[in-house]
């Protein structure tokens, strides 16, 4: 390699300094997930103030922001410092809780007038999907690229399209049922393929059409 390939090479590098911390929040990938945190947050104001349709859209729409910022990450390419990958793997474990456990509770909670029952649920759910996360974030996948347990973002889906399809009255009997079979399936050892292709884009384009649908909901 001659010296000026050397220098070419050394100008491609990108350096892992750490920076301040606000740099965290100009990657591309990672604000796309704060983004989604902070439309989940959203979504739990509206929720606690009885704006159940509204906080279900806005539960659909910070799904959407996780299973994007993946995208926005490869796309990245190798001039991301490697820092801002690892910053990006624990931001989105906070997202996830947030739009795959935090905010379908308060919405199981708001349709079922926090009862008691809402509750235990919630806690249940909490509790199943942070420890499912921590263990994603320690050990990973199958070997196959599959996942061990139903991952989070199906409670998402689940809950937001429940609450945007269903008269309330259904959705306030059939959300808890379905939060608490999710909440064990987080748990079990069940194999769920990775959603790629097709199936992601579908995915993605039906977690839009949920957020569509829910904001209908709330103005008719």
């Amino acid at each position: 390699m001659s010296l000026a390939d050397d220098k070419r090479g050394e100008s491609l590098q990108v350096s892992d300094e750490p920076g301040p911390i606000t740099a965290l929040m100009r990657d591309p990938a990672n604000a796309v997930t704060l983004g989604g945190l902070g439309v989940a947050v959203a979504g739990l104001h509206a929720s606690v103030v009885g704006e159940v349709h509204l906080g279900a859209a806005c539960l659909a729409l910070a799904l959407f922001a996780d299973m994007t910022d993946g995208w926005v990450a490869r796309r990245s390419g190798p001039r991301r410092a490697a820092h801002m990958s690892r910053a990006g793997v624990q931001l989105d474990s906070i997202a996830d809780l947030m739009h795959g456990a935090i905010l379908p509770a308060a919405l199981m909670g708001a349709l079922s007038d926090w009862s008691a029952i809402s509750l235990l649920l919630s806690v249940l759910l909490a509790l199943c999907a942070a420890t499912r996360l921590t263990y994603f974030s320690v050990f990973g996948g199958n070997p196959d690229g599959s996942y061990r347990g139903v991952p989070v973002i199906y409670t998402s889906f689940l809950t937001s399209l429940i609450i945007g399809l269903l008269p309330m009255p259904f959705a306030a009997q059939l959300l808890p049922w379905c939060i608490a079979i999710i909440g064990m399936l987080n748990m079990s050892s069940l194999r769920v393929p990775k959603m790629t292709g097709g199936a992601l884009a579908a995915f993605n384009i039906l977690s839009v059409g949920i957020v569509v649908l829910n904001l209908l909901r709330r103005i008719t």
